[in-house]
Protein backbone atom coordinates (compact mmCIF):
# COMPACT_ATOMS: atom_id res chain seq x y z
CA UNK A 1 0.00 0.00 0.00
CA UNK A 2 1.33 3.31 -0.81
CA UNK A 3 0.61 6.71 -2.17
CA UNK A 4 0.88 6.20 -6.27
CA UNK A 5 3.71 8.15 -7.07
CA UNK A 6 5.57 6.76 -4.31
CA UNK A 7 4.91 3.61 -5.95
CA UNK A 8 5.06 4.77 -9.36
CA UNK A 9 8.55 6.52 -9.17
CA UNK A 10 9.88 3.71 -8.07
CA UNK A 11 8.33 1.41 -10.09
CA UNK A 12 11.28 -0.85 -11.45
CA UNK A 13 12.91 -1.34 -8.05
CA UNK A 14 9.03 -2.56 -6.58
CA UNK A 15 8.80 -4.80 -9.39
CA UNK A 16 12.40 -6.75 -8.91
CA UNK A 17 11.18 -7.10 -5.24
CA UNK A 18 9.34 -9.99 -6.30
CA UNK A 19 10.88 -13.48 -7.60
CA UNK A 20 10.25 -14.37 -11.25
CA UNK A 21 6.68 -15.59 -12.09
CA UNK A 22 5.11 -14.23 -8.74
CA UNK A 23 2.17 -11.45 -9.00
CA UNK A 24 1.51 -8.48 -6.49
CA UNK A 25 -0.76 -5.69 -5.84
CA UNK A 26 -0.31 -2.07 -5.28
CA UNK A 27 -3.21 -1.01 -3.17
CA UNK A 28 -3.06 2.62 -4.30
CA UNK A 29 -3.55 6.36 -2.29
CA UNK A 30 -4.16 8.81 -4.75
CA UNK A 31 -2.53 11.97 -2.83
CA UNK A 32 -3.88 14.42 -5.68
CA UNK A 33 -7.57 13.87 -6.63
CA UNK A 34 -8.81 12.14 -9.93
CA UNK A 35 -11.97 13.46 -10.58
CA UNK A 36 -11.49 15.13 -13.61
CA UNK A 37 -11.08 13.64 -16.93
CA UNK A 38 -7.48 15.20 -17.27
CA UNK A 39 -6.87 13.74 -13.78
CA UNK A 40 -7.82 10.35 -15.33
CA UNK A 41 -6.30 10.77 -18.39
CA UNK A 42 -3.05 11.17 -16.18
CA UNK A 43 -3.71 8.09 -14.30
CA UNK A 44 -4.28 6.17 -17.34
CA UNK A 45 -1.21 7.07 -19.05
CA UNK A 46 0.67 6.04 -15.95
CA UNK A 47 -1.11 2.73 -15.37
CA UNK A 48 -0.41 1.50 -18.95
CA UNK A 49 3.05 2.19 -18.29
CA UNK A 50 3.37 0.28 -15.54
CA UNK A 51 1.06 -3.01 -17.85
CA UNK A 52 4.22 -2.91 -20.16
CA UNK A 53 7.48 -2.82 -17.83
CA UNK A 54 5.38 -4.25 -14.32
CA UNK A 55 3.03 -6.92 -15.93
CA UNK A 56 2.57 -8.68 -12.63
CA UNK A 57 1.76 -5.88 -10.65
CA UNK A 58 -1.97 -5.06 -10.38
CA UNK A 59 -2.95 -1.31 -9.54
CA UNK A 60 -6.08 -1.48 -7.19
CA UNK A 61 -7.06 2.54 -6.46
CA UNK A 62 -8.30 3.54 -3.09
CA UNK A 63 -10.68 6.62 -3.93
CA UNK A 64 -11.78 9.34 -1.88
CA UNK A 65 -15.22 9.78 -2.85
CA UNK A 66 -17.84 7.75 -4.74
CA UNK A 67 -17.50 10.15 -7.79
CA UNK A 68 -13.78 9.50 -8.55
CA UNK A 69 -14.47 5.56 -7.51
CA UNK A 70 -17.44 5.83 -10.50
CA UNK A 71 -14.52 7.73 -12.52
CA UNK A 72 -12.11 5.42 -12.54
CA UNK A 73 -13.80 2.58 -12.71
CA UNK A 74 -15.61 4.21 -15.81
CA UNK A 75 -12.29 4.18 -17.39
CA UNK A 76 -11.86 0.50 -16.66
CA UNK A 77 -9.76 0.58 -13.49
CA UNK A 78 -10.12 -1.49 -10.37
CA UNK A 79 -11.05 1.00 -7.96
CA UNK A 80 -13.09 1.07 -4.40
CA UNK A 81 -14.01 3.99 -2.33
CA UNK A 82 -11.73 3.39 0.53
CA UNK A 83 -10.93 6.60 1.97
CA UNK A 84 -7.45 7.55 3.19
CA UNK A 85 -8.43 9.60 6.14
CA UNK A 86 -9.69 5.90 7.73
CA UNK A 87 -5.76 5.04 8.52
CA UNK A 88 -5.05 7.48 11.00
CA UNK A 89 -4.48 6.13 14.10
CA UNK A 90 -6.81 7.78 16.62
CA UNK A 91 -4.42 7.17 19.17
CA UNK A 92 -1.96 10.01 18.05
CA UNK A 93 -5.09 12.42 18.13
CA UNK A 94 -6.38 14.06 21.94
CA UNK A 95 -8.80 16.03 22.97
CA UNK A 96 -6.64 18.15 25.78
CA UNK A 97 -10.02 18.52 28.74
CA UNK A 98 -9.92 22.01 29.81
CA UNK A 99 -7.86 23.38 27.25
CA UNK A 100 -7.27 27.13 26.89
CA UNK A 101 -7.94 27.93 23.59
CA UNK A 102 -5.40 30.58 21.93
CA UNK A 103 -6.96 31.20 18.27
CA UNK A 104 -10.11 31.09 16.75
CA UNK A 105 -8.75 29.29 14.14
CA UNK A 106 -5.65 26.88 12.96
CA UNK A 107 -4.95 25.99 9.68
CA UNK A 108 -2.02 23.23 9.11
CA UNK A 109 -1.28 23.74 5.47
CA UNK A 110 1.88 24.15 3.29
CA UNK A 111 2.09 27.93 2.33
CA UNK A 112 1.37 27.23 -0.99
CA UNK A 113 -1.11 29.02 -3.38
CA UNK A 114 -3.46 26.09 -3.75
CA UNK A 115 -3.70 26.11 -0.22
CA UNK A 116 -5.74 29.52 -0.42
CA UNK A 117 -4.33 30.93 3.03
CA UNK A 118 -5.54 34.43 1.70
CA UNK A 119 -9.64 33.24 2.65
CA UNK A 120 -8.41 33.69 6.94
CA UNK A 121 -7.27 37.34 6.64
CA UNK A 122 -11.03 38.36 8.48
CA UNK A 123 -9.76 36.55 11.00
CA UNK A 124 -9.19 37.93 14.28
CA UNK A 125 -6.82 35.22 15.95
CA UNK A 126 -4.89 32.31 13.69
CA UNK A 127 -2.44 30.13 13.83
CA UNK A 128 -0.68 28.75 11.32
CA UNK A 129 1.94 25.42 10.90
CA UNK A 130 3.77 24.75 7.71
CA UNK A 131 6.56 24.96 5.68
CA UNK A 132 7.23 26.46 1.76
CA UNK A 133 9.65 25.84 -0.71
CA UNK A 134 12.48 28.38 -1.94
CA UNK A 135 10.24 29.25 -4.99
CA UNK A 136 7.56 29.73 -3.59
CA UNK A 137 8.68 32.54 -0.91
CA UNK A 138 7.19 35.79 -2.81
CA UNK A 139 4.09 33.57 -2.04
CA UNK A 140 5.07 33.23 1.45
CA UNK A 141 5.95 36.78 1.58
CA UNK A 142 2.43 37.89 0.54
CA UNK A 143 0.68 35.70 3.20
CA UNK A 144 2.26 36.30 6.15
CA UNK A 145 1.72 40.71 5.22
CA UNK A 146 -2.18 39.77 4.22
CA UNK A 147 -2.15 37.87 7.46
CA UNK A 148 -0.54 39.99 10.09
CA UNK A 149 -2.98 38.42 13.41
CA UNK A 150 -1.41 35.04 12.61
CA UNK A 151 1.04 33.31 15.11
CA UNK A 152 3.04 31.40 12.66
CA UNK A 153 5.32 28.20 13.16
CA UNK A 154 6.90 26.30 10.09
CA UNK A 155 6.63 22.76 11.65
CA UNK A 156 5.87 20.27 14.89
CA UNK A 157 6.56 17.18 15.67
CA UNK A 158 3.34 14.94 14.61
CA UNK A 159 3.11 13.32 17.61
CA UNK A 160 2.76 16.91 19.20
CA UNK A 161 0.10 18.43 16.55
CA UNK A 162 -2.75 17.56 19.00
CA UNK A 163 -1.39 20.03 21.64
CA UNK A 164 -1.44 22.78 18.62
CA UNK A 165 -4.81 21.77 17.12
CA UNK A 166 -6.13 21.65 21.27
CA UNK A 167 -5.26 25.55 21.43
CA UNK A 168 -7.44 26.18 19.13
CA UNK A 169 -11.44 26.70 18.12
CA UNK A 170 -12.02 25.70 14.83
CA UNK A 171 -9.74 24.33 12.15
CA UNK A 172 -9.84 25.22 8.67
CA UNK A 173 -9.95 23.54 4.98
CA UNK A 174 -9.43 26.06 2.53
CA UNK A 175 -8.14 24.18 -0.94
CA UNK A 176 -10.28 24.25 -3.65
CA UNK A 177 -8.69 21.45 -4.96
CA UNK A 178 -6.51 18.58 -3.82
CA UNK A 179 -6.33 15.32 -2.08
CA UNK A 180 -8.40 13.71 0.71
CA UNK A 181 -6.15 16.31 3.57
CA UNK A 182 -5.49 14.03 6.52
CA UNK A 183 -5.45 17.20 8.73
CA UNK A 184 -9.59 17.80 8.22
CA UNK A 185 -9.94 14.49 9.93
CA UNK A 186 -7.22 15.21 12.21
CA UNK A 187 -8.72 18.40 13.17
CA UNK A 188 -12.02 16.52 14.51
CA UNK A 189 -10.45 13.74 16.11
CA UNK A 190 -8.80 16.34 18.42
CA UNK A 191 -12.22 17.30 19.25
CA UNK A 192 -12.45 20.76 17.06
CA UNK A 193 -15.21 21.84 14.12
CA UNK A 194 -13.95 22.26 11.20
CA UNK A 195 -14.99 25.61 8.59
CA UNK A 196 -14.67 24.42 4.94
CA UNK A 197 -14.89 25.25 1.44
CA UNK A 198 -16.36 23.37 -1.59
CA UNK A 199 -13.53 21.42 -3.09
CA UNK A 200 -12.90 18.80 -5.05
CA UNK A 201 -10.21 15.83 -3.31
CA UNK A 202 -13.38 14.01 -1.06
CA UNK A 203 -12.21 15.62 2.37
CA UNK A 204 -16.11 15.99 2.71
CA UNK A 205 -16.62 12.87 2.38
CA UNK A 206 -15.63 11.95 6.06
CA UNK A 207 -17.35 15.13 7.58
CA UNK A 208 -20.24 14.74 9.66
CA UNK A 209 -22.89 17.65 9.85
CA UNK A 210 -23.00 20.08 11.62
CA UNK A 211 -18.87 19.72 12.84
CA UNK A 212 -17.75 20.52 9.33
CA UNK A 213 -19.43 23.57 7.93
CA UNK A 214 -18.76 24.36 4.42
CA UNK A 215 -18.93 28.23 3.47
CA UNK A 216 -18.32 30.54 0.24
CA UNK A 217 -14.55 30.68 -0.10
CA UNK A 218 -14.32 34.50 0.93
CA UNK A 219 -12.68 35.80 3.46
CA UNK A 220 -15.80 36.88 4.90
CA UNK A 221 -17.35 33.90 4.80
CA UNK A 222 -14.90 32.38 6.11
CA UNK A 223 -15.01 34.32 9.60
CA UNK A 224 -18.92 34.06 10.01
CA UNK A 225 -18.24 30.33 9.45
CA UNK A 226 -15.85 30.39 12.40
CA UNK A 227 -17.70 32.73 14.54
CA UNK A 228 -20.73 30.06 14.01
CA UNK A 229 -18.62 26.88 14.99
CA UNK A 230 -17.34 28.65 17.80
CA UNK A 231 -20.53 29.61 19.38
CA UNK A 232 -22.61 26.23 18.56
CA UNK A 233 -20.02 24.82 21.05
CA UNK A 234 -20.16 21.43 20.47
CA UNK A 235 -19.39 18.77 22.65
CA UNK A 236 -15.62 17.39 21.83
CA UNK A 237 -15.97 14.36 22.37
CA UNK A 238 -19.00 13.71 20.18
CA UNK A 239 -17.20 15.50 17.20
CA UNK A 240 -14.68 12.59 17.50
CA UNK A 241 -16.63 10.01 18.33
CA UNK A 242 -18.61 11.05 14.31
CA UNK A 243 -15.13 11.13 12.33
CA UNK A 244 -14.29 7.63 14.00
CA UNK A 245 -17.31 6.14 13.03
CA UNK A 246 -16.98 6.64 9.68
CA UNK A 247 -13.18 5.98 9.29
CA UNK A 248 -14.55 2.19 11.29
CA UNK A 249 -16.40 2.19 7.74
CA UNK A 250 -13.65 2.48 5.75
CA UNK A 251 -11.71 -0.03 7.48
CA UNK A 252 -13.68 -2.47 6.91
CA UNK A 253 -14.35 -1.66 3.02
CA UNK A 254 -10.19 -2.09 3.30
CA UNK A 255 -10.18 -5.48 5.09
CA UNK A 256 -12.93 -6.73 2.70
CA UNK A 257 -10.78 -6.34 -0.26
CA UNK A 258 -7.94 -7.44 0.79
CA UNK A 259 -9.86 -10.51 1.78
CA UNK A 260 -11.21 -10.79 -1.85
CA UNK A 261 -7.66 -10.68 -3.02
CA UNK A 262 -6.74 -13.24 -0.79
CA UNK A 263 -9.70 -15.51 -2.19
CA UNK A 264 -9.14 -14.67 -5.77
CA UNK A 265 -5.71 -15.63 -5.31
CA UNK A 266 -6.81 -18.76 -3.35
CA UNK A 267 -4.98 -17.75 -0.24
CA UNK A 268 -6.29 -19.44 2.57
CA UNK A 269 -6.09 -16.61 5.56
CA UNK A 270 -8.55 -14.42 7.33
CA UNK A 271 -7.05 -10.97 6.99
CA UNK A 272 -9.81 -9.79 9.75
CA UNK A 273 -7.65 -11.87 12.12
CA UNK A 274 -3.97 -10.35 10.25
CA UNK A 275 -5.76 -6.19 10.48
CA UNK A 276 -4.17 -5.27 13.93
CA UNK A 277 -0.70 -6.61 12.88
CA UNK A 278 -0.80 -5.24 9.25
CA UNK A 279 -2.29 -1.78 10.77
CA UNK A 280 -0.15 1.21 11.35
CA UNK A 281 -0.54 4.94 11.34
CA UNK A 282 -1.49 6.09 7.62
CA UNK A 283 -0.99 2.33 6.75
CA UNK A 284 3.10 3.73 6.62
CA UNK A 285 3.04 5.97 3.67
CA UNK A 286 5.28 9.11 4.11
CA UNK A 287 6.73 8.20 7.48
CA UNK A 288 10.61 7.97 6.53
CA UNK A 289 10.17 4.50 4.91
CA UNK A 290 10.22 4.36 1.09
CA UNK A 291 8.34 1.84 -0.81
CA UNK A 292 10.75 -0.40 -1.91
CA UNK A 293 12.03 -1.04 1.45
CA UNK A 294 8.31 -1.26 3.15
CA UNK A 295 7.72 -3.65 0.64
CA UNK A 296 10.73 -5.65 1.06
CA UNK A 297 10.59 -5.54 4.60
CA UNK A 298 6.56 -6.88 4.39
CA UNK A 299 7.88 -9.75 1.80
CA UNK A 300 10.68 -10.65 4.16
CA UNK A 301 7.48 -11.59 6.86
CA UNK A 302 6.06 -13.43 4.20
CA UNK A 303 2.82 -10.79 4.27
CA UNK A 304 0.95 -9.91 0.83
CA UNK A 305 0.71 -6.06 2.62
Amino acid sequence: ISYWYDFYNKLDECAACFPPGQSGYVLAMLGWHRETQERVDELLRDVSDVAKRAPNIKPVFLANSPNEEKLLKEHGLNAVFCHQNAFLDERHYKIIPGVHKQYDAIYIARITPFKRHELAAALPSLRLIGGWHDYEQEHYDKILSILPQADWKCKVRSRSIYREINAARTGLCLSEEEGAMFVSAEYLLCGVPVVNTPNLGGRDEMFTSPYALTVDPTPEAVAEGVRAQIEAQYDPELIRQAIIEKMQIHRRTFTDLVQSIYDQENINRDFSQEWPSVYTHKMGIRCSISPVRALQRRLQKGKLL
